[in-house]
Order: structure tokens, then sequence, then C-alpha cells
């Protein structure tokens, strides 16, 4: 059999990765980074706030559609809910993702390959 894709997680696997959605100095590096965006937004703790309660809802919401236990949910309709709900009328599907990366990035403590990865 021949196969046309491969699919495995990194993270965990290959890639030794730290993050800390709930960290306030996530959240404030986030912020700096819409602020430069000019993405209206409410400070860090209600966005925090809103953010987590959004999140809840979808993933509720997907384990009561599904099978899974733990469901992976699209974070892109959480982003499209809250920043629409601020006042950004206009974002469009490639802001959200750069806002998703964004936010990815500012969480990240630190991401490396675990030894020996590169020898394989």
């Amino acid at each position: 059999m021949e196969y046309q894709n491969y699919l495995f997680d990194l993270y965990g696997t290959l890639i030794d990765i730290r993050t800390d959605e709930q960290a306030p100095k996530t959240w404030k590096k986030w912020v700096k980074y819409l602020d430069q965006k000019k993405i209206k937004h409410p400070d860090w703790i209600e966005m925090r706030r809103d953010f987590f309660a959004l999140d809840r809802g979808y993933r509720k919401a997907a384990l009561l559609e599904g099978t899974y236990e733990v469901p992976e949910i699209d974070i892109i309709p959480v982003y499209r809910q809250m920043f629409t709900a601020y006042g950004n009328k206009n974002l469009t599907e490639d802001m959200l993702n750069e806002i998703s990366y964004a936010f990815r990035e500012a969480s990240r403590h630190y991401m490396r390959l675990f030894p020996g990865v590169e020898e394989y």
C-alpha cells in the first residue's frame, strides 16, 4: 500500500515545547502585538476571561457533537467572535491566522528539538 500523506504529532514527540496560555506575561505580550496592529481590545484581564469563556463554550459544543473525550477545536472562530465583539469589523482570515499565531508565540516559553532528533 502506498501512502500519500503522513500525520503525526511533533510536539512532545520530536519537539520539546513549553507554553503558558494563562500567564499574565503571555497576555501582556499579546496586547502589544494587537496594539501594533491596531486591533481593538479591552485590557488583558478582561480579554483573557473572554477568551477562556469562549474557548470552553466551543470545546463543550465539540464534545457534544463528537466521540472524543478531549476534542481539539479550530481556535479561529473563538478569535473571530471575540474580536468582532470588540468592534473589529473587517478581520480577514489571514488577519485572524496572524492573531492566532501571535498568541501562540506570546505563550511560548521555549521550543527546541529533543536530544537525538537531528541524528534521524
